[in-house]
């Protein structure tokens, strides 16, 4: 099996552009009274982060898969987790969202932030395993 370093370059910045563009139009609506600003810009900083990663990982899972690629390929077996693992991240900020918008609780919107960011990192370590490079 083929593992190539896919590094993104102009694509990168591309979406670097678009991400910022996109998230500048956005706040976080709904906010209650009861949430904690700071749990609510931690988990907008870490869905903000985010988006390069998965970016990157898109790009590789929509390589043609290898061996029936000549040139750059997509592994079945990285793409398959790169998927879960974008997933897995993905509901953890999802959840995180939720919980420092509905809770007043420090210690619980803390808890859902670590439990965002442990998913980030271990998606993260997927895609660099499987040589998958972005820069932000």
């Amino acid at each position: 099996m083929r593992h190539r370093t896919h590094h993104l370059g102009a694509l990168a910045l591309t979406i670097a552009v678009l991400t910022s563009l996109s998230l500048n139009g956005c706040g976080l609506a709904g906010t209650s009274s009861n949430v904690n600003n700071r749990a609510q810009t931690s988990v907008f900083q870490l869905k903000s982060g985010w988006q390069l990663p998965k970016a990157a990982a898109a790009t590789y899972v929509g390589l043609p898969r290898c061996p029936q690629a000549t040139a750059i390929c997509a592994d079945q077996k990285a793409v398959d987790q790169i998927r879960l693992a974008n997933k897995a991240g993905d509901d953890a900020i999802d959840a995180a969202e939720k919980t420092v918008r509905t809770t007043a609780d420090q210690d619980t919107a803390q808890a859902a932030i670590n439990a965002a960011q442990s998913a980030i990192a271990a998606a993260e370590k997927i895609l660099t395993d499987y040589g998958i490079t972005w820069s932000s």
